[in-house]
């Protein structure tokens, strides 16, 4: 599982946060999390993008340790079908109009092994 699993810039934010913090031996907790936010990237502050230490505390509490096998299965398959989607749409207008069809579908074919 990678931050570009989640959809949604903040969720991806707290997730690396977490990993850094986990990889550099940090406990992970709604405070550390919001501590290590809490500073300016870009013009903004880390910590209020994502909504405070109140959203850090909603997305962190209540996560059953048997279902987060679950919820890192459910994510990755999403981020799955995203990709899946965005490689059918950016072919799909290509496809009445291919003058090669047999090269159209072999880059289809190896854009989609390359997602694999």
């Amino acid at each position: 599982m990678a931050a570009g699993d989640f959809l949604s810039p903040d969720h991806r934010l707290v997730f690396s946060a977490m990993c850094d913090m986990h990889l550099a031996g940090r406990p992970v907790s709604v405070e550390t999390v919001a501590a290590h936010l809490n500073r300016d990237e870009g013009g903004q502050n880390l910590l209020s993008s994502v909504g405070g230490r109140q959203t850090i505390m909603n997305y962190l509490v209540g996560a059953d340790p048997g279902e987060i096998d679950f919820w890192v299965d459910e994510t990755v398959k999403f981020r799955k079908r995203r990709d899946t989607a965005r490689v059918l749409e950016t072919f799909s207008s290509r496809v009445a109009d291919a003058a090669d069809p047999d090269k159209l579908r072999n880059e289809i074919e190896e854009t989609l092994v390359n997602l694999a």
